[in-house]
């Protein structure tokens, strides 16, 4: 993956969860812009990156003015990925939001602080790094 990080520091510890994680979840084969801690917009083809933060930031303001639905799953590694309307992901460290090994579903506390966490991010709407397909590897 190639990450291109578009403000002033480091990822925070949850922004880079995230982006390793959802690189993860899409074998590193989706373009996404990281938009806070834990929080992602997926991006549905290749596009400059001046374009992934137009789309990003309509993305995030949609979902601020949008009822809440929301899909949540539990990945092979035990963590949470909650997929929201407009192409926005939050990916949650199973271990330390207290997910059980033998939960079969995401707990619906769970799934709410990770929406939680994204419109958190929408309210900040800034795009903090964009993580593209490293094509070098194909």
């Amino acid at each position: 993956m190639k990450v291109t990080i578009l403000v002033n520091r480091v990822l925070t510890e949850a922004e880079a969860f995230a982006t390793d994680r959802f690189s993860y979840y899409y074998d590193n084969q989706k373009t996404f812009a990281v938009v806070g801690d834990n929080a992602v917009v997926v991006m549905a083809e290749h596009e400059t990156h001046e374009r992934i933060v137009e789309l990003s930031k309509e993305s995030m303001n949609s979902l601020l003015n949008a009822h809440p639905d929301f899909n949540s799953y539990i990945m092979d590694d035990g963590n949470v990925l909650v997929e929201m309307l407009y192409n926005v992901y939050s990916v949650l460290d199973g271990k330390q939001a207290g997910l059980l090994p033998t939960d079969e579903k995401v707990p619906i506390h769970m799934a709410l602080a990770a929406r939680s966490a994204c419109l958190k991010a929408a309210g900040n709407c800034e795009v903090i790094a964009i993580v593209e397909p490293d094509k070098s590897v194909e």
